[in-house]
């Protein structure tokens, strides 16, 4: 236990002592003086660490809160662009362009020959033996029409109008999709009857 006993006369001695100006200040020498030095020291190193600490646990909070809100950021960014001429991550002979990007989904459609989709292609192709279909980037950007409880003719043909758009079906072509463990994969084609290409991807 620390004693707040004050130290005795003995214990405390003390010089007067004369600066260049003439001033003077009282130096304490002894077990007292040494104690204060000590209690000194130990409260400035304490008060060192506390400030170190301090800013670690700052910097870390604020690193955290960059991080997530960059995450956030990443998951939620969205891109929609629809019947552009040409873009810059597509091969230049890629024309009439539509998509729809993200992190969670992907898709995007262009006018392009055959020749020079097979040249671009990544993908190992194979001939369409029969109907295959693919998601349209409408079925990202779009949102269907509410059903009302007592729909008329015209509303079902608009709402059955407004699902067909949202993908394609392929008939005479060049196809490759697959599938991950995960539920994402990777599904691109071409129509031939159309001339036009078609991808579509998610991670997840």
């Amino acid at each position: 236990m620390r004693s707040n006993r004050v130290p005795s006369p003995a214990q405390v001695k003390a010089d007067i002592v004369l600066t260049g100006d003439g001033s003077a200040f009282l130096r304490m020498r002894g077990s007292f003086a040494n104690r204060c030095a000590t209690e000194i020291n130990r409260l400035a190193l304490h008060q060192c660490f506390s400030m170190k600490k301090r800013f670690f646990i700052v910097a870390f909070i604020a690193f955290a809160i960059w991080f997530v809100y960059g995450a956030y950021r990443g998951l939620t960014d969205v891109e929609i662009g629809e019947s552009l001429q040409s873009v810059d991550w597509l091969p230049d002979a890629a024309t009439n362009v539509s998509y729809y990007r993200s992190y969670l989904n992907t898709a995007y459609e262009f006018d392009i020959s055959e020749r020079e989709f097979r040249e671009w292609s990544r993908w190992d192709l194979t001939e369409i033996t029969k109907p295959v279909q693919i998601s349209r980037y409408l079925a990202f950007s779009t949102t269907l029409p509410e059903e009302p409880s007592n729909p008329t003719r015209a509303e079902i043909e608009a709402l059955a109008l407004a699902i067909a758009k949202r993908g394609v079906t392929i008939r005479d072509g060049l196809y490759c999709g697959y599938l991950q463990g995960n539920g994402g994969g990777v599904w691109v084609g071409y129509d031939r009857d159309s001339g036009r290409a078609y991808y579509q991807s998610a991670p997840r």
